[in-house]
């Protein structure tokens, strides 16, 4: 049986015994005619020599000079003792190999004369790249052929853990910190002799449900596939890596822009038609993001996020297409980076505010609940509340942002609590499952209003709850125990998310206005509604609508007996202050718009 090992070949004999069996080139540098005629006899005077082929240089310098145009396994460097400055000559030797990386591939046995050479030296040599240090006096044609073999397996090995740390196992491209470096390298480069390059960052679509329905063992295969494509597509001034576990990059160096988009097209075009596997119904597509230095990033951490930004783009725009950051993107990404600068600040002076959204039983003025809507107003921008809270996420500010949204909601609950003749309840969202620091907020800052702790509504969205079913049903029973109402936003009534809801004890589904487009003029619409509003009642649930456009279609669903009703659809919405402020006027406006 025979297999390749770093190129060496291996031959397992019947007796389990490992033999050498490729041709080592043994390259012997200065000494006398004595120390040449010693190595010559001991190398030559052996069965084992029969596997190393043997050169000689005169000097370091010559050594050099033959390494360029020459594959070698070890050199055997006699010490030159004659000359005053012999042990910078070996060092220099020694670091010429290993800046010139070579030293991953030739191993270096310095040989001397007793005492001609003191063990801090020897030491020294060893430090800078040499495997062995050997006294002449004491060598023997055994010891010298174990202390090369030992040489060139350390060089080998060294081999081997230098391409586990910097090459993917799998694919055989850079991985990612190899990657990193080589792209500050060429970021610096171009930054010196003003040149341009580009990154792509590559992501393979639906790889997880190849993963899934196939198996990794397919997963593999597709990927090694995927990663001789780009290889074989990439110039040879290119660097490709995988980054991730189905996400490749390339780094193209000083392109013109059209360039990049060359060599994309080809990937993308090329890795369809060329990937065959065992399973036929796969097909094979990929998203990609280009970004260009320096014309839209000015440093290494702008064109990776760009790229990334980029490729999560394409994906959205949908299969096998690129897309590259332009300069409005360019001008978006300055202005997100300036807001998501300015964001935790403002959060911490209390810069942010809350639109209380009225929430009205259906057919009367009276008021049900307020519904908090973030607003935030930085100069010269205009934010929206979606916005607000996507930057909040990316930059995990939940702590601080919910510290403040909760208290300022049960402040302005308070304020609205103060001028109403009933009870009114305060809906709080909740953006994830497992939020226990939310809930401990949320019951710590209860404790300042305890008389609205039982008017406060959690809101769930529908596709927080299907993503984890079990956990979902585990918090609301926990919320509700807690005293807590529970609202479902989103509510699409599809079967899936039917079969949820009936079996959590939930208060109030706010039926998705996807669900029911243009109310007033679709029947389909008008239907749709009707029948969430029987399911609801039938559940003992009951029901709210939000963002009725018009005053024909606050009728329709005054007609179809929901409970409550959104008051966004009126000309003004009201905050808490008015709320608190001109209760008369409030009433007002509310009754002529449900007129």
């Amino acid at each position: 049986m025979t297999r390749s090992i770093t190129g060496t070949k291996v031959i397992m004999e019947k007796d389990n015994k490992t033999t050498s069996e490729f041709d080592r080139s043994m390259l012997i540098i200065n000494g006398d005619a004595a120390h040449s005629t010693l190595l010559n006899d001991l190398l030559q005077h052996n069965e084992r020599s029969a596997h190393y082929r043997l050169q000689r240089a005169r000097s370091c310098d010559h050594a050099l000079k033959l390494l360029r145009k020459q594959t070698v396994s070890c050199c055997l460097v006699n010490y030159p003792g004659r000359y005053d400055d012999a042990s910078a000559r070996v060092l220099s030797f020694l670091k010429s190999i290993r800046r010139r990386k070579l030293g991953e591939n030739i191993a270096v046995i310095i040989i001397a004369d007793e005492g001609e050479c003191d063990a801090r030296t020897a030491v020294e040599f060893i430090h800078q790249g040499a495997q062995d240090f050997l006294v002449r006096q004491d060598i023997t044609a055994h010891r010298l052929f174990s202390s090369i073999d030992d040489a060139i397996h350390q060089c080998e090995f060294q081999k081997n853990l230098i391409n586990l740390a910097h090459y993917d196992h799998l694919t055989g491209l850079l991985n990612r910190g190899l990657f990193l470096d080589r792209l500050q390298h060429t970021v610096n480069q171009c930054a010196r002799n003003q040149s341009t390059c580009s990154l792509l960052y590559i992501d393979v679509d639906n790889f997880k449900q190849v993963n899934d329905l196939y198996g990794h063992d397919v997963g593999d295969k597709l990927l090694l596939k995927i990663s001789e494509q780009i290889s074989r597509n990439c110039r040879n001034t290119d660097s490709a890596a995988r980054i991730g576990g189905d996400e490749f990059a390339v780094i193209i160096n000083s392109p013109p822009v059209s360039d990049a988009a060359k060599v994309t097209d080809a990937i993308i075009k090329k890795i369809a038609a060329n990937i065959f596997l065992e399973t036929p119904d796969i097909e094979v597509s990929l998203s990609v993001g280009v970004a260009h230095y320096p014309s839209t990033a000015k440093n290494i951490d702008e064109l990776m996020k760009q790229a990334d930004s980029a490729m999560y783009r394409a994906k959205r725009a949908g299969q096998s297409r690129y897309v590259e950051f332009s300069k409005n993107q360019h001008n978006q990404w300055q202005r997100r980076n300036r807001l998501e600068s300015m964001l935790p600040d403002a959060i911490s002076n209390s810069e942010l505010t809350l639109t209380m959204l009225p929430v009205f039983h259906v057919g009367s003025d009276q008021l049900a609940s307020i519904s908090p809507m973030i607003d935030w107003s930085p100069s010269r921008y205009k934010v929206s509340a979606d916005e607000v809270l996507l930057m909040i996420a990316r930059l995990k500010l939940y702590e601080s942002y919910y510290r403040w949204f909760i208290e300022e909601a049960l402040r302005q609950l308070s304020a609205v609590q103060a001028h109403s003749r009933q009870a009114v309840d305060l809906i709080l969202p909740m953006q994830k499952l497992n939020d226990e620091w939310l809930m401990q907020q949320l019951e710590q800052t209860t404790q300042y209003y305890p008389e609205y702790a039982n008017q406060i509504t959690i809101a769930l969205s529908e596709a927080t709850l299907l993503q984890n079913p079990l956990q979902g049903q585990r918090l609301v029973k926990q919320l509700k125990l807690l005293g807590y109402q529970c609202l479902v936003t989103q509510f699409s009534a599809s079967h899936e998310s039917k079969a949820l809801i009936s079996s959590l004890p939930i208060d109030i589904l706010q039926l998705d206005q996807r669900c029911i487009p243009e109310l007033a003029t679709r029947l389909d619409s008008r239907k749709t509604l009707e029948a969430a509003v029987v399911y609801a009642h039938r559940l003992d649930r009951k029901i709210a609508i939000s963002r009725v456009q018009g005053q024909a279609a606050a009728d329709i669903v005054q007609q179809s007996h929901c409970d409550f009703i959104e008051a966004n659809y009126c000309p003004i919405i009201t905050t808490a202050n008015t709320i608190a402020n001109d209760k008369t006027t409030m009433n007002a406006r509310v009754l002529s718009s449900m007129a």
